[in-house]
């Protein structure tokens, strides 16, 4: 009953200490009722010490490391003989005994077995769950290693290497280059100070007709219904990069005289940004795995914030069209 109590309220080492005490108390007890005395022939034919046998020999599984245990046992089956020996007047006692006590050895390690077999179980699923978190402590580290590194190179891609070749092009308003380029001086400064304070739909607005105003390019800007929703600081920025990406992209690649539209839309608990042309478009599956402008600053930088993702939708001269998804969690 105490084990059974301890088991579920007291500490292992509690459990582990009490079985112990059964375990050689019951050791005691045999080493008494064999030696302390002559026995005779037991009342009904039974010695009650000898069916209780398997529940000491449980406790001594808990108490105990394995070989110990078997150790335990044979001790055990011994006194069996003994006490069954000493406690039976038939001729044939000793040839009963040894019945008895097998019989005895044979039914005790049926339990032994199965509770050494649940404690080593017990012990490899301890281990399994100590390695599992070890490994998983392991991916969450790798994957923030591989979130920073994607950040660095999207802000690589969008704000420095962009924006010199659409300086080259012509396709960049000097002062707004000059703009984008102390931008991005400040985004490399704190690059490892994420967070910041909610961004309103209305400052996401108008950064977005801010970021379109520098290009020499028309770029169609679509409002649609803008709900009153807080993004957080990371949420904004992504947003917004993804949406400089998708039409960067479009002016270096989609081709002349193309009409490019951004879609603006907010809803009580999504936000949603289009980005369209009908340029030449592409073909996905004919693209490089590694193309950074595709693959790190849209898709995987709006995976890479909660909520967020990104499909790209194109076909070689129908256009393109990237939109851009973050749900509120």
């Amino acid at each position: 009953m105490l084990l059974a109590l301890g088991a579920i309220r007291a500490s292992i080492v509690f459990v582990r200490v009490l079985a112990g005490v059964t375990a050689v108390g019951y050791i005691g007890l045999l080493v008494l009722w064999a030696f302390d005395g002559p026995i005779g022939v037991a009342p009904h034919g039974d010695v009650w010490p000898l069916s209780l046998t398997a529940i000491p020999a449980v406790t001594a599984v808990v108490a105990y490391p394995r070989p110990p245990v078997w150790g335990y046992l044979a001790i055990t089956t011994a006194f069996t003989f003994v006490i069954a020996e000493r406690s039976s007047s038939s001729p044939d006692a000793t040839v009963e005994a040894l019945e008895i006590a097998l019989y005895s050895a044979v039914f005790c390690s049926i339990f032994v077995g199965c509770s050494v077999a649940a404690i080593a179980n017990a012990r490899r699923l301890d281990a399994s769950i100590v390695a599992s978190a070890a490994k998983a402590r392991e991916h969450a580290a790798a994957a923030a290693r591989e979130r920073e590194r994607a950040r660095f190179e999207a802000l690589i891609h969008d704000g420095v290497i962009s924006t010199l070749l659409m300086a080259g092009r012509g396709t960049l308003d000097s002062v707004a280059g000059a703009a984008q380029a102390q931008r991005t001086l400040a985004e490399l400064a704190d690059v490892r100070e994420p967070g910041g304070a909610a961004i309103s739909t209305d400052e996401l607005d108008e950064r977005l007709r801010s970021l379109l105003a520098t290009y020499t390019v028309w770029v169609d800007f679509l409002r649609g219904p803008l709900s009153e929703l807080a993004l957080p600081a990371d949420v904004a920025e992504a947003l917004e990069s993804a949406t400089a990406e998708a039409v960067r992209n479009s002016v270096v690649h989609a081709g002349p005289r193309v009409r490019r539209a951004v879609l603006f839309s907010v809803t009580d608990d999504a936000v949603e940004i289009v980005v369209r042309d009908d340029g030449r478009g592409f073909d996905r599956l004919s693209l490089p795995p590694g193309r950074l402008g595709l693959t790190r600053s849209i898709e995987a930088r709006m995976r890479a914030i909660p909520g967020g993702s990104a499909s790209v939708v194109s076909a070689p001269g129908e256009g393109t069209r990237v939109s851009l998804v973050w749900e509120a969690r």
